[in-house]
């Protein structure tokens, strides 16, 4: 190994090990936030915890008190082999699992001002994931809709303690 490869694995070390030992910010601006995408998130696996889990139930417009029973929005689904080279399901999956964690990720930050909490993308991004599944495996007839996310370890719309969010009662026409 030369004297000048040396030195530059030397500087890559160094640098790596500033970023590990220097203390992290976190930068909350809104316009930061949309260009979270374009770096790589090191910390994936420093916080292990439970994964919020998304409920959703149904209900026909005209009885008020006629809900379905809670159904998981996003049922784990056994992977094949064909999986590992296309899984357009399980991106999809995958996808819509990123964006509940960004909901709790969210709520966490948010204020208490729950018309504001509502009219944000998160929010209506899942809001119209819960009307995509009601529309698709809802019961016939269903008018309106509500969600429920739950940690991991519940695994249960009924434990109120593990919840993380009970949304508002939104219909299914609603945008």
């Amino acid at each position: 190994m030369t004297l000048a490869e040396l030195a530059v694995t030397a500087a890559f070390w160094g640098a790596l090990a500033a970023c590990v030992v220097l203390p992290r910010t976190t930068v909350r601006h809104r316009s930061v936030t949309l260009f979270r995408a374009f770096f790589p998130s090191w910390r994936l696996f420093e916080d292990v915890g439970p994964l919020p889990c998304l409920f959703h139930r149904s209900s026909p417009s005209h009885v008020e008190d006629a809900w379905s029973e809670w159904q998981e929005t996003l049922p784990h689904r056994p992977r094949g082999l064909c999986a590992l080279l296309l899984d357009a399901e399980g991106n999809g999956r995958f996808a819509s699992g990123s964006v509940v964690d960004q909901l709790v990720q969210s709520l966490d930050e948010a204020s208490l001002d729950l018309d504001a909490f509502e009219g944000s993308v998160p929010y209506q991004l899942v809001c119209a994931l819960v009307r995509e599944r009601v529309a698709e495996l809802g019961p016939k007839g269903s008018r309106r809709c509500q969600f429920v996310v739950v940690t991991e370890a519940a695994r249960s719309p009924d434990d109120v303690e593990e919840c993380h969010l009970l949304s508002s009662v939104f219909h299914l026409g609603e945008p």
